[in-house]
C-alpha cells in the first residue's frame, strides 16, 4: 500500500499528540491470523524501562501499543537467550513482520545493550520477543525502554496506488517515509519548456526511480534515474533535465538491504524541485578572426550561464583542442595554417557545485589562413617572358597564385594566374611589353568553400627584354 506524507506546515513536536494505552484481547488478533499473541502489557513509550521474561520453545511474549500519529522510535534493548528474536507487528494488516529489531542466531547470554531506530505509521501494534530455539528449556530475560518522536508532518489518507502527488516548484517539502510503505510517487507539470532540477536530501537508503513520461504501470519510460546506495546515511541527490511542456512523474523506494530479512526501516526526506531556463546551446557560432596558425570564433551568451565550452577539432573524429571561459568569443592558437577544422560550443551551469553542460551546439567548419609564400627569383629569359620562381609555402596548400602589374599598388593588373597544384612552384610569365618594368606577387591557396587564399608576397620588380 502506497502512503505518502505531505508537508502541512512545521509543528512544534509535541509528545503527547500519541496515545499509549493497553489493548483488549478481543482487539489483539495476530497479524497472519495468528490467535496465539496475547499481550503481557503494555510498552510505555517515554522511555521507562520494562523488564521481564519470555517464554521457552518458540513460544511468543508481546507487549502493545498504539500510535496516534506516524513518527520514530528509538529502542535501547537487552536480550540473554540462545536465539532470541525481537520484532514488531502491526494489527489489522497482512504484514507478519513491520521490523525486525533484533534477531541472534547464536549464543547471546552478554546483555548487551543495543539501539535502533523504527519509523512507524499511526496504528496498532504489538512488541513481540520470542525464543527462537526450540530445543532450549531456558526462558529469554530481556529489558527494554522505547522513546516514541511525532513528525512535525502529517500524514494523509491516499487512494489508489501510485496517487501521485503534484510537486510545486521552487517551495522545498519535508515527506516521512515510514516503515511499511510501498512507494511515494510524485507529479511535475511542466507547463512550458524549462529545465527542472530536482534535490532530494535523505537520511536512509532510498532508490530514486527518475524522470518518467508516463506512470510506469502504463509506460516504463525513463529519462533518467540513480540509486543513491544503501548505507543509510544522510545525503543529497539531485538530477537535472531539460523537459518539454508535458506531465512527467518520479518514484521513491526504499532500498532493502541484501542482508535485510524484511522491510528496511523509514525515514524521513525532503524535495526541491527547482524550474529554470531551459539549457540551451549558445547560438551564432562564428569564426571572427582567421590567421595562419590562429582562429578566433565567437557566439550569441546565453542568460544564466557559468562559463562555456568551446571545442576544436582538425577535421577528424577526435575533439583535441577544448577550452573553457565565461568569455563568448575564445582563440585558438598553434594551428596549422590552411587546415581546416571544427569548432563546436556548449553552455556550463552550477548546480550543487557541479557542472551541468547543455548539449553541443550545430558544428561550425573553417579554415586556417594559408602561409605567405615567398618570391624565391625573378627573370626575363626571354623577350617578353618574366619567370618567377617561389619557395613552397608551409601547412596545406592547395596551389598558387601570381599576378603581375604595371604599379607597385597593383591598380593596374596585367594578368592572374592560377597554378592547381602545390607541386608547381615556378610560372612563366610572356606577351609582356618590352622594355617596360612589371611588378610580380605570389599567393597559396586552400580550397574551403572555394579557394581561400594566403596574404600575397612582397612584390618584386623586373624591366621585361
Amino acid at each position: 500500500m502506497k502512503r505518502t506524507v505531505s508537508m502541512v506546515l512545521v509543528i512544534t513536536m509535541i509528545l503527547s499528540i500519541f496515545t499509549v494505552c493497553a489493548l483488549p484481547a478481543s482487539a489483539l488478533t495476530a497479524p497472519g491470523g495468528n490467535p496465539d499473541i496475547s499481550p503481557a502489557g503494555t510498552l510505555p513509550l517515554d522511555g521507562t524501562a520494562m523488564s521481564g521474561e519470555g517464554y521457552s520453545m518458540g513460544e511468543m511474549y508481546a507487549l502493545s501499543f498504539i500510535l496516534e500519529q506516524s513518527g520514530s522510535i528509538d529502542f535501547e534493548y537487552s536480550m540473554d537467550a540462545v536465539k532470541a528474536e525481537m520484532l514488531i507487528q502491526q494489527l489489522g494488516t497482512d504484514a507478519n513482520v513491520i521490523a525486525l529489531i533484533d534477531a541472534k542466531k547464536g549464543d547471546y547470554q552478554t546483555g548487551e545493550v543495543r539501539q535502533r531506530t523504527v519509523y512507524l505509521e499511526k496504528g496498532k501494534y504489538l512488541l513481540v520477543l520470542s525464543e527462537r530455539d526450540m530445543n532450549t528449556l531456558e526462558t529469554p530475560k530481556f529489558s527494554v525502554s522505547a522513546v516514541f518522536t511525532a513528525f512535525k508532518i502529517q500524514e494523509p489518507e491516499h487512494g489508489a496506488a501510485w496517487n501521485a502527488l503534484a510537486l510545486p516548484a521552487n517551495q522545498t517539502l519535508s515527506y516521512a517515509y515510514t516503515q511499511w510503505n510501498g512507494a511515494d510517487a510524485y507529479k511535475i507539470v511542466v507547463k512550458k519548456d524549462y529545465r527542472i532540477v530536482l534535490s532530494i536530501s535523505h537520511e536512509m537508503p532510498i532508490v530514486f526511480s527518475g524522470i518518467f513520461t508516463e506512470n510506469p504501470y502504463k509506460n516504463y519510460s525513463a529519462l533518467t534515474r540513480f540509486d543513491s546506495g544503501s548505507k543509510g546515511k544522510a545525503a543529497k541527490e539531485t538530477v537535472a533535465l531539460n523537459l518539454k511542456k508535458g506531465t512527467y512523474y518520479c518514484y521513491l523506494f526504499q532500498k532493502t538491504a541484501a542482508n535485510e530479512q524484511y522491510e528496511p526501516q523509514g525515514g524521513m526526506y525532503s524535495l526541491l524541485l527547482e524550474v529554470k531556463p531551459f539549457l540551451t546551446a549558445p547560438k551564432g557560432l562564428k569564426a571572427v578572426v582567421r590567421q595562419t596558425n590562429r582562429q578566433d570564433v565567437s557566439f550569441q551568451p546565453v542568460p544564466g550561464a557559468f562559463a562555456y565550452q568551446v571545442q576544436c577539432s582538425d577535421g577528424g573524429t577526435k575533439w583535441a583542442y577544448s577550452i573553457v571561459d565565461n568569455s563568448t568569443r575564445v582563440s585558438f592558437t598553434g594551428l596549422t595554417p590552411g587546415g581546416k577544422y571544427k569548432f563546436r560550443v556548449r553552455t556550463i551551469v552550477k548546480e550543487n557545485g557541479k557542472n551541468v553542460f547543455s548539449a553541443w551546439s550545430e558544428v561550425l567548419s573553417s579554415c586556417a589562413k594559408p602561409a605567405t609564400a615567398k618570391i624565391k627569383a625573378i627573370s626575363t629569359p626571354k623577350k617578353g617572358q618574366i619567370k618567377t620562381t617561389w619557395a613552397k609555402a608551409g601547412g596545406v596548400v592547395s596551389g598558387y597564385q601570381v599576378q603581375f602589374s604595371k604599379n607597385k599598388s597593383f591598380t593596374q593588373i596585367v594578368a592572374t594566374k592560377t597554378i592547381k597544384t602545390d607541386r608547381t612552384l615556378s610560372y612563366l610569365g610572356q606577351n609582356l611589353t618590352s622594355g617596360r618594368s612589371y611588378y610580380v606577387r605570389v599567393r597559396a591557396y586552400t580550397v574551403f568553400n572555394g579557394n581561400f587564399y594566403g596574404a600575397w608576397s612582397a612584390a618584386k620588380a623586373i624591366k621585361v627584354r
